[in-house]
């Protein structure tokens, strides 16, 4: 019976180390990065230099002279408070602070911006507008070169030649945008935009967009047009809008009440190009590598190109970018011939995300992106495999020794058991952040997500063979790919109008204090961490984060009004 147990307890331990080493790099960074950020006065840089400098030093002299036991407690304290130097440091050399902005008046100004990126707006509005640079600022204020701001502007004869890095002149109403608010405003503030000009003029536009993104945007533009492709009744319409948001993430594609009927699910992550979408494609592309017969080394690397031509064809969004390095990092451990960490991939893309850009700890779609995925594997594979080994009817019998309706049945209940994990472990670990972020508790999304997880990467599939038979002038063979997305999308729409009509499927949740949303999702990856590489009981493995949650949701949220 010993060796039973603890046969059951390997069978929850991690197939991939959760200690990597790069822990030691990522957790100071993000502690860095925080301080920074905050409220706390920045000291003269050269004194952050100084220490960080000193607290390195004391590292290497204590791993160079100390004894093995006196060397990991004296070395990995000072090495960590240098790091967090050297982030703070880092953070306030690349991120300028605010401007001064408290006699800011909302006064008119002719500027020149160039474009950072563009929002999705509707087909039928008369406004575009995204973030930008001030290239000029007004002549009232000359220090504000250089800022970020947040444009809404008409629409004129030459908008549509407005892209990524392309110039224009705009005349509007220069204003702060608001600090310490919610909602878009936050967004804006969190990106860095502490200006905003609205009810804007396009004059000129003085510089067109580099031929890259002009090419790559070109290609947008011809798949939605693919995946338009015998939509001739307003029911294919909507389903094709919502295929062009599944696929390219333009979310603008969406009818008003087809969007809020996701929103109120917990399943609008379905149109951000992120983890979900990148992973679909790659297994696309690995598919068709694989078949082409191309040398093993040099897949990795074919495969991570073209995964980000699409990662741009969708406009580069942050998220599908954050999912293309979890991607890289991944791949390229196959391209060197060495055995994939995904902890290890995951902590590294994480830091070289931070690097690129420091704001984007902040941003919600990061947390919740490396929260999720972090919580998959910390827990959900985990849990997975636990839940495969109990519940099993022939784990006594040899495999060559079953039929072949046993072995049917088997890989049918390994397959629910495996989607069951990985989705509740998406939801829960979600959880502490989408609370804070969107005020809203869908308490069975993750049972929605289950068929929707399955019949999604479907749908994608079908409709990218569409836009690459479209691309190459197979007109009849697009249609045909698209129908039979349709054919998926009719059954994922159906599902969440039904989960929508349930009572209380969607409710108005916050905590009451929205720190606590950070706090919960950093103690249940915590928790993740510490327990998954220790042989402790499965009911702590696995209860601990439920339990941390289930008493998080009891004692200190505010639960109002149905959502709907």
């Amino acid at each position: 019976m010993e060796k039973l147990a603890i046969g059951e307890e390997n069978e929850t331990r991690l197939k991939t180390s959760a200690h990597t080493p790069l822990l030691y790099l990522l957790i100071p960074i993000i502690a860095g990065f925080s301080i920074a950020h905050g409220a706390l006065p920045e000291p003269p840089k050269w004194i952050l230099l100084f220490a960080a400098f000193a607290c390195v030093g004391v590292a290497i002299w204590s791993f160079k002279w100390l004894q093995s036991a006196q060397r990991l407690m004296l070395w990995s304290i000072p090495f960590s408070l240098g790091v967090v130097l050297f982030a703070w440091l880092y953070y306030a050399l690349r991120i300028p602070p605010p401007p001064d902005l408290s006699k800011q008046a909302n006064r008119e100004a002719f500027v020149t911006l160039e474009v950072q990126r563009l929002f999705a707006y509707q087909p039928e509005s008369r406004n575009f507008g995204g973030l930008a640079k001030l290239v000029t600022a007004p002549t009232y204020r000359p220090d504000l070169k250089g800022q970020t701001v947040f444009f809404n502007c008409r629409k004129a004869d030459d908008w549509k030649s407005v892209g990524k890095k392309s110039q224009f002149k705009i005349r509007g109403k220069l204003e702060p945008t608001p600090l310490g608010t919610e909602g878009f405003d936050a967004y804006l503030v969190q990106q860095g935009a502490y200006l905003k000009i609205t009810q804007g003029d396009l004059l000129s536009v003085t510089q067109e967009t580099p031929r890259f993104y002009r090419w790559f945007k070109g290609i947008n533009l011809q798949w939605q047009e693919t995946l338009q492709h015998g939509a001739s009744t307003p029911e294919t319409q909507n389903l094709a809008g919502i295929a062009t948001a599944m696929l390219l993430g333009e979310k603008a594609a969406l009818e008003p009440k087809t969007k809020e009927r996701f929103i109120l699910s917990g399943t609008m992550h379905l149109f951000a190009v992120s983890g979900l979408h990148v992973g679909i494609v790659a297994g696309f592309l690995f598919i068709v590598i694989s078949a082409l017969q191309i040398p093993a080394p040099a897949r990795p690397w074919i495969g991570l190109v073209l995964l980000l031509a699409y990662v741009y064809i969708t406009g580069a969004a942050p998220s599908a970018v954050r999912a293309w390095w979890m991607a890289a990092f991944f791949w390229s451990a196959n391209a060197f011939l060495r055995k994939p960490a995904p902890f290890s991939a995951l902590c590294a893309s994480a830091i070289v995300v931070l690097l690129i850009d420091p704001r984007q700890l902040f941003a919600a779609g990061f947390q919740l992106s490396y929260t999720v995925v972090a919580g998959l594997l910390l827990f959900g594979i985990p849990l997975q495999d636990w839940l495969k080994h109990r519940i099993d009817p022939w784990k006594w019998i040899p495999e060559n020794s079953l039929g072949w309706p046993q072995k049917v049945l088997r890989s049918s209940l390994h397959f629910s058991l495996g989607m069951f994990a990985i989705s509740f472990t998406a939801s829960m670990f979600s959880m502490p952040l989408t609370i804070r972020y969107f005020r809203i508790l869908a308490p069975g999304a993750f049972l929605l997500n289950i068929p929707l997880v399955l019949i999604a990467p479907l749908a994608m599939t079908a409709s990218l063979f569409g836009v690459i038979a479209g691309s190459l002038g197979f007109t009849g063979l697009a249609v045909f790919a698209n129908r039979a997305s349709w054919v998926f999308i009719r059954c994922m729409d159906w599902l969440v109008e039904v989960f929508t009509r349930v009572p209380q499927s969607s409710l108005s949740v916050s905590w009451r204090w929205d720190g606590f949303g950070y706090l919960l999702a950093t103690a249940m990856l915590a928790a993740g961490i510490m327990l998954g590489d220790k042989r402790v009981r499965p009911l702590l493995r696995f209860g601990g984060p439920i339990a941390i949650l289930l008493m998080s949701l009891l004692l200190i949220t505010q639960i109002s009004t149905n959502a709907q």
